[in-house]
């Protein structure tokens, strides 16, 4: 329920002009481990910051990581 507000909020703030909201923003969405957060993030890797791109690619893994763990 919570995380169903999160999202969306954090997806936007990945659009933010501060380098530290976006890298937040990444970075909480890959420790909510949600899916949706997937399309947003990848669009992420582009973003003008190095350390932004870092944490949005530690925020895939993540959330790639915890797909595989709950996959048979």
């Amino acid at each position: 329920a919570e995380k169903d507000k999160a999202v969306p909020a954090l997806v936007n703030a990945l659009k933010d002009e501060a380098m530290e909201v976006r890298r937040n923003a990444a970075s909480s969405l890959g420790k909510t481990g949600d899916l949706r957060a997937q399309d947003e993030l990848k669009m992420a890797l582009q973003d003008k910051d190095e350390w932004v791109q870092e944490v949005v690619a530690h925020a895939l893994k993540k959330i790639k990581e915890g797909t595989s763990e709950s996959s048979p």
